[in-house]
């Protein structure tokens, strides 16, 4: 039995050592501490430009934000700009003591704030650029949204994010209506109320809810035209995403770059109609 254990320690030791390596290139090594969890920050890249890009992994409670240097299209940015990945609470290799209480976008807020501050205080970039991907693109808003924490940065950068979810939903279903209203009274086929039917039923959908996607379909939506996105795009989609060996992915990806701020950021209440600062 001793030898099993032996063996399965070597083997978690061995692992832990190769992962903690990958942070050990070059660049600098910090962790942030915040309300019991302890984060791994890296910075790489040229930091001499004085331009500096905060980067948020999706999630939350997975993925790490090495693996976006593990593609092309970062490295090529690493050779330009500094760049700073760090894995979130309960994430990638963060470690400490958290309560999982506290996995709340708040408190993911709080985190990247004090991360904010350390590299604006250490670092004293010239220029500072905030950058989210998934549920990384929805922090990066959030935090955005709240203190006038957008006047710190040059720009915000949305890669696939979560962002104004409620607001896109809207649109879906001002642009949905009035078609199925068009196609019944022009064929007098009632399946075509089925959708506004729908949207009279469940007038705050959210991502979950795969009903206006099908509906798009049916009403001849554009949705993603690739030969278009491969000619615009120099990199593949496995050399422009990050790959989890356990999530490969290759689908297309929609870049938001923001680098004027010709409004507050905010954020959607439901059911409200209004909007407030986040």
């Amino acid at each position: 039995m001793k030898k099993y254990l032996y063996i399965a320690l070597a083997f978690f030791l061995f692992h832990s050592c190769e992962k903690t390596e990958m942070w050990n290139e070059a660049g600098e090594t910090f962790f942030l501490k915040s309300e019991g969890a302890v984060m791994p920050v890296w910075v790489t890249g040229n930091t001499g430009s004085g331009t500096f890009i905060i980067v948020n992994h999706g999630g939350p409670g997975n993925t790490s934000g090495y693996e976006f240097h593990k593609t092309r299209s970062f490295r090529d940015l690493e050779e330009d700009y500094a760049l700073v990945y760090w894995d979130q609470r309960m994430a990638g290799m963060a470690k400490g003591d958290p309560n999982t209480g506290d996995l709340t976008i708040l408190q993911h807020v709080l985190d990247l704030e004090k991360l904010v501050t350390i590299i604006r205080d250490r670092y004293i970039p010239q220029s500072l650029f905030m950058l989210g991907h998934s549920w990384g693109g929805g922090l990066a808003i959030e935090y955005l949204g709240r203190n006038q924490n957008q006047t710190l940065f040059n720009g915000w950068i949305d890669v696939d994010g979560s962002v104004q979810d409620y607001w896109e939903m809207d649109l879906k279903e001002e642009w949905q209506i009035p078609r199925a209203q068009a196609k019944y009274d022009e064929t007098g086929d009632e399946s075509w109320l089925e959708i506004i039917d729908w949207w009279a039923e469940n007038p705050f959908p959210d991502e979950g809810d795969n009903e206006p996607y099908r509906f798009a379909g049916r009403l001849g939506a554009y949705v993603y035209d690739a030969e278009r996105a491969e000619a615009m795009n120099p990199y593949s989609g496995a050399e422009a995403h990050f790959l989890p060996p356990s999530n490969l992915f290759s689908g297309p990806t929609i870049t938001t770059i923001r680098t004027s701020w010709p409004v507050t950021i905010s954020c959607r209440v439901p059911p409200a109609s209004t909007f407030r600062p986040c």
